[in-house]
């Protein structure tokens, strides 16, 4: 990314959003929450003109973006034509406490309403600010209240504008103030049309439930739910300027469970990270930002904070009787402290009596909590993070192999130098060849940079669902013409190989198991390893798509001439793949215990860090459920063994959810899981049709 788009890109904030920000910037940034913003402006046009005014509650635990919200609408009132000669907007102080009394009250709005008139008229605003000098001296007057609510709306009168004041934290000031505030506040809101409401809470109190109590029934209330997938996508997009596909994303979707404040934290820890290199380095990233968590949960009071950490290492949706558990604490205290909490907005209850159950509003600090207290503990952390980005994000390996490709291809220096890599890394070669696209050749004659740049735009097709325009590219870089000489097998098992996926995703089954037989009978006695690899995944991919379509005996002839090729190449990882085969078909066939037998073995291989076998549990297990394999029996088999089981856990999870199991998991990993069981019934769609 270029300097100049570094500084065109908006700076969003985790903490005093708007303070020293123009109207434009602040609009700028606002990319989410668009729905919300115009509710809250159709609500506050519709009172300009009415006989009473509707008043707004924001409703959200921290971190979901309230603040950014009123900034943004601040922001429309001022620039808009609309409302900027009929509204002014007086936003106090985030945390109002210095109001215990309506007359405290009304001398705040009066200090702020200075503020907010000082750009349209300076006159004005030091007669206000004049005017709260000689008020606040007068504390004494039992008519102080009176006297400060009448400047205020005085000063609306001579500015020809309806007052939209803005309170933070609504249910901390109603919980401080004096008794009888609430209802002082009702009656004064209900007979002045020139004051309208716009306040927060970071939950629904009591008083706003209790028909008996003075605020029922006073606002209309707007919730925020968390930040989807696309959302999050926007906000990463706009923050990092990385414009990333909504399943990249979909892993801080789920660690920050939507916050908006924690994808900009993460995008702040990020620097100059890459999306994928972000999520590789996590756990350091949290680590090495100990302060930041721990500073949040230091502000707690120290009883609160013991029932919140007692929710955060549970690491669950947990009941106040598991929580008082943890803590070692008496459960009606643990109730009352859960109350106070959620009224912070550090937690969120679900549910109603015996089935109400509690979670940290803001995930992370999970996640930082298991990190620093318990090495076992951090272990799942740091799998379930593993387990993420090879499930979401296992496509910008090709990415970077594309980049290097396309870099070598215009410069002899990068080609050379990448060459040499090859050489020295059998694996890079291996990757970027799995991956449909040839590496840089060893010698000026071997491969060509032009149909290296065919197949990284086949690729690309493929990836942005263009599977027409993939197989056009893939069929002028194939020979059709048994007779004709191949020069360069390497790019002719690749053009064949993405035909065959691309028509499979297509639908056209019969098509792609023809393509992937042909890769078979041109390429079959080819010696080069390389190429054997590509038929190799072909007579896999040739067999799944035959198990799809029903043709199990078929599958299994696939299997076995896959088997004899791992035998004469001496390869175990075609030895694998002909596992997998033959238990697609055997899954087919009803054949369980087979299956079962087959999955064992191949998980018996299984060793901790081995990103290609937890790929291939990973698209290969729902594929066999899909086909009529029981889960139920397939996580009895993950499950057996401790490395595999710790690696592959929302596998598994997902799996005993699917047999009909009930399961408590972290959120994180519930999301994950749902993810998976998502995915085998599209595989189960796709057999069906």
């Amino acid at each position: 990314m270029t300097e100049a788009n570094a500084k065109q890109r908006p700076r969003l904030r985790k903490f005093h959003v708007g303070t020293g920000q123009s109207d434009q910037e602040i609009i700028d940034q606002f990319v989410v929450r668009r729905g919300e913003l115009n509710t809250v402006l159709e609500v506050l046009e519709g009172n300009i003109d009415s006989d009473s005014c509707q008043h707004l509650l924001v409703v959200a635990p921290r971190g979901r973006g309230k603040t950014t919200l009123l900034v943004r609408v601040i922001a429309e009132l001022r620039t808009n034509p609309l409302c900027a000669d009929r509204l002014l907007p007086v936003r106090l102080m985030e945390e109002s406490q210095e109001i215990f009394t309506l007359a405290d009250f009304w001398l705040e709005c009066l200090y702020y309403l200075a503020k907010s008139c000082a750009p349209i008229d300076p006159a004005l605003a030091d007669e206000l600010r004049a005017s709260h000098a000689v008020l606040t001296q007068s504390w004494t007057d039992p008519a102080l209240e009176g006297r400060a609510r009448a400047t205020v709306l005085d000063a609306a009168d001579r500015l020809g504008r309806k007052l939209v004041i803005m309170i933070e934290n609504l249910q901390a000031l109603c919980r401080d103030a004096e008794p009888d505030f609430g209802w002082e506040l009702r009656q004064v809101l209900q007979a002045e049309l020139q004051i309208m409401l716009l306040a927060t809470a970071t939950s629904r109190f009591a008083a706003l439930e209790d028909a008996e109590a003075p605020l029922f029934e006073l606002f209309r209330t707007l919730c925020l739910p968390p930040l989807d997938t696309e959302e999050c996508r926007r906000l990463w997009a706009a923050i990092t300027g990385e414009v990333v596909n909504a399943r990249r994303i979909r892993p801080l979707r789920i660690l920050t469970g939507g916050s908006p404040r924690l994808m900009v934290v993460l995008a702040g820890f990020s620097r100059e990270r890459s999306l994928r290199q972000l999520m590789d380095h996590l756990v350091e990233l949290i680590d090495d930002h100990t302060e930041y968590f721990r500073g949040h949960i230091e502000d707690l009071a120290g009883s609160e904070r013991r029932v919140y950490l007692a929710l955060i290492d549970l690491w669950q949706e947990s009941t106040s009787a598991e929580i008082a558990a943890r803590a070692r604490m008496e459960i009606r205290k643990v109730s009352a402290f859960l109350g106070r909490l959620i009224e912070r907005g550090a937690v969120v209850a679900e549910g109603t009596g015996r089935n109400r159950t509690y979670y940290a509003a803001e995930r992370l600090y999970s996640i930082y909590y298991k990190l620093r207290r318990d090495r076992d503990e951090a272990v799942v952390v740091r799998n379930l993070i593993h387990f993420m980005v090879t499930y979401y994000q296992g496509e910008e390996l090709a990415a970077l192999s594309r980049q290097l490709v396309s870099e070598a291809a215009q410069s002899d220096g990068i080609r050379e130098g990448l060459a040499r890599a090859v050489k020295e890394a059998p694996e890079l070669r291996a990757l970027m060849e799995t991956q449909g696209m040839a590496a840089p050749a060893l010698t000026e004659e071997s491969g060509g940079t032009e149909s290296s740049e065919a197949l990284i735009q086949i690729r690309r097709h493929f990836e942005s669902g263009q599977f027409q325009a993939a197989i056009r590219l893939a069929d002028g870089l194939i020979a059709e013409d048994p007779t004709h000489p191949i020069t360069d097998p390497v790019t002719e098992a690749s053009a064949l190989f993405w035909r065959g996926l691309a028509q499979g995703e297509l639908g056209e089954s019969a098509a792609a198991i023809a393509t992937y037989d042909l890769v078979v009978e041109r390429f079959g006695e080819s010696a080069d390893a390389r190429v054997q690899a590509v038929v190799g995944h072909a007579l896999r991919n040739a067999a799944e798509a035959l198990c799809m379509i029903g043709d199990a005996e078929a599958a299994i002839r696939k299997a076995d001439q896959l088997r004899g090729l791992a035998s004469l190449a001496q390869s175990a990882a075609a030895a694998t793949e002909a596992d997998w085969a033959e238990a697609m078909a055997r899954a087919l066939r009803g054949e369980t215990k087979r299956v079962d037998e087959l999955v064992r073995d191949i998980r018996s291989a299984f060793r901790s860090g081995d990103t290609a076998m937890l790929s291939a549990f990973q698209h290969d297990v729902p594929t066999l459920v899909a086909l009529g394999a029981d889960p139920g029996t397939l996580a009895a088999v993950l499950e057996e063994d401790e490395v595999a089981h710790e690696a592959l856990r929302p596998l598994a999870v997902a799996l005993r959810l699917e047999a009909g199991e009930k399961v408590r998991a972290p959120a994180e990993m519930l999301e994950v899981t749902a993810d998976i069981r998502v995915a085998i019934e599209e595989k189960r769609k796709r057999r069906a049709g």
